[in-house]
């Protein structure tokens, strides 16, 4: 009886540090595979110089983003028109107006849809919320919102003529990657309207110019891999409606087109000038105001 007793109590003895050893195994184990777990969700793809460019000429190399932002320089530009106020006949704040590109003639380019396919293809290098911003009318403060996009009472659709994200990066300065979230400092361009060169004996509409600005851009990692979430760049493409001085004024645009008129008609014949007047076709059969 007193050997059966000790050998109970052995076996109890077995079984107590068997089951403290499994879990000592047990907790081992649980560590290692938080501690995978803890890198898999920290590991986050390179941030490189070359992915930040690629992601920047995405914004406006997307085919329905550059057909919304573009600033009617190809090789076929299409008719403006100036607007006094928006499509629901509200005056501008500050007695503003803005120019919009009339694409009636056009039978490859549909406005009414080119806003909603921007937006979804911008989320291939910007986050939603940032696709959606970029893509929504522009806030100015005192007076209705002036659209990207708009549809008059005869059924013609038109594209704001204002700015463009071209965002292609000249220099980087600074790549600074904390986590998820990162910071670029680098100089980019984007593309303006530009009234000085209204009255030019050739171009009867207004140009574009560029504009190279030092700035800062805001990226965050996703599942998707990494993706542009905002930066002091796109504060200035969504403000320009509100900030920019090139918007026609109806006493300006007098000025420039009297002005203009002056100096033509000083120099040139009145023949030339009858022919500098007429409507010319390019090859694809457009009419164009020269």
């Amino acid at each position: 009886m007193k050997r059966e007793r000790i050998f109970t109590r052995l076996h109890a003895v077995k079984l107590r540090l068997l089951s403290i050893l499994l879990v000592f195994v047990l907790l081992a184990a649980g560590t290692v595979l938080s501690v995978g777990a803890a890198d898999a969700e920290t590991k986050v793809d390179e941030l490189t110089e070359t992915v930040f460019k690629e992601l920047m000429l995405k914004v406006f190399n997307s085919p329905s983003a550059f057909t919304l932002f573009h600033l009617n320089t190809s090789q076929v530009p299409y008719p403006v028109k100036l607007f006094r106020c928006d499509s629901h006949g509200v005056a501008y704040a500050n007695g503003k107006s803005y120019y919009y590109i009339d694409y009636s003639r056009s039978s490859t380019i549909d406005i009414s849809k080119v806003r909603a396919e921007a937006a979804e293809e911008l989320r291939s290098c910007l986050t939603p919320e940032l696709a959606d911003r970029l893509t929504e009318d522009y806030h100015v403060e005192g007076g209705p919102d002036v659209e990207l996009t708009r549809q008059e009472s005869d059924g013609k659709w038109y594209k704001l003529f204002l700015i463009q994200p071209i965002l292609f990066v000249s220099r980087v300065d600074s790549i600074r990657v904390d986590g998820k979230n990162a910071e670029v400092k680098c100089n980019a361009n984007v593309g303006v309207i530009d009234l000085e060169r209204r009255a030019d004996i050739i171009i009867k509409y207004p140009n574009d110019k560029e504009i190279k600005m030092d700035c800062t851009v805001d990226l965050v990692y996703t599942d998707d891999g990494w993706r542009i979430s905002g930066g002091d760049i796109f504060d200035y493409v969504r403000n320009y409606a509100a900030t920019s001085p090139e918007t026609g004024d109806e006493k300006g645009e007098r000025a420039v087109m009297f002005a203009a008129g002056a100096v033509v008609a000083a120099v040139v014949p009145a023949a030339i000038l009858t022919l500098t007047r007429k409507r010319r076709k390019d090859k694809s059969g457009t009419e164009l105001n020269i």
